[in-house]
């Protein structure tokens, strides 16, 4: 521990704000995989009324009053009772569908601009660090003492790259499940429609 604390205070000034970026990008991803939860939790909810209620329109609002206590968006069940007609039903579907992908998205700016920032800081970091180890030159014991600045110069490098792929794991895995959570909740909305039109078929 004591080494590894070492190395952070050689790898200069910039290795405060590479950990407080590495520590915002945990936060989002601890924040994210619950919300992401949550939501799986509410999309298993419709599914289920969707499956108990065979397709039938008014057994689908019943068994959502029953079942579906959380909110992908706003109340569903109340929601899908008050729409009058086709339209107002697919327009609430399609603004639910919006208001998951905004929420669902939050956050991953805040990933995308990390993973640029933080090699760049990483580099920054390297540049000033070399910059004073050649300074030393044509002073005695230079030359040592120049190698050891630049290998703790390099130091900042490694550690802007390694915040980066954290920060680019996390974006990649979260867009990734957002685009599969939406394609998976337009097709529920879809067969909530198709509910829709059975039971006020002519």
């Amino acid at each position: 521990m004591k080494e590894a604390w070492e190395l952070f205070l050689h790898g200069g000034f910039v290795m405060w704000p590479l950990l407080v970026a590495l520590i915002i990008a945990v936060a989002i991803a601890i924040e994210r995989i619950a919300y992401y939860r949550q939501l799986k939790r509410e999309m298993f909810a419709l599914n289920d009324a969707l499956e108990e209620s065979e397709m039938n329109w008014q057994s689908l609002l019943t068994t959502l009053e029953s079942k579906y206590t959380a909110n992908i968006s706003y109340n569903l069940p109340r929601v899908l009772g008050q729409c009058q007609n086709r339209n107002v039903l697919q327009s609430k579907m399609e603004d639910m569908v919006a208001h998951v992908y905004t929420h669902a998205s939050r956050g991953l700016d805040w990933l995308s601009t990390i993973v640029t920032i933080a090699p760049l800081l990483g580099l920054l970091g390297t540049v000033t660090g070399m910059i004073g180890a050649f300074q030393v030159f044509g002073a005695d014991g230079a030359v040592p003492t120049a190698i050891s600045g630049v290998g703790e110069a390099l130091v900042a490098t490694a550690s802007g790259l390694c915040v980066a792929i954290v920060a680019l794991c996390f974006h990649a895995a979260f867009t990734h499940h957002v685009r599969m959570t939406i394609s998976r909740l337009e097709d529920s909305f879809s067969r909530v429609l198709d509910s829709y039109d059975r039971g006020h078929a002519a």
